[in-house]
């Protein structure tokens, strides 16, 4: 399933979803402040909780941002967590 959130409420989101099966679009407002954002720099501020929410799946990180889920099937967090800025 794909759940869209604003970045603002990112901590919530990782609460309720699951990105073992989910893929979460976290959205900006368009301002020019968010147009030059590294995407790696902004989901480590959610490193922890994208972590806790792949355990909580059945998962288990196996590197800095890969993953296995309960079917051993390799993701990618840069994967299942997507940023966009609102149109």
């Amino acid at each position: 399933m794909e759940i869209r959130t604003t970045h603002d409420k990112m901590p919530g989101a990782l609460q309720e979803c699951n990105l073992c099966q989910d893929i979460l679009w976290v959205v900006y407002p368009n301002k020019m402040e968010y147009g030059f954002m590294d995407m790696c720099d902004e989901l480590w501020r959610w490193y922890s909780e994208m972590e806790a929410n792949v355990e909580r799946g059945g998962g288990y990180m196996i590197d800095k941002w890969q993953f296995v889920d309960a079917n051993q099937h390799v993701m990618d967090l840069r994967a299942r967590v997507k940023l966009i800025i609102e149109e």
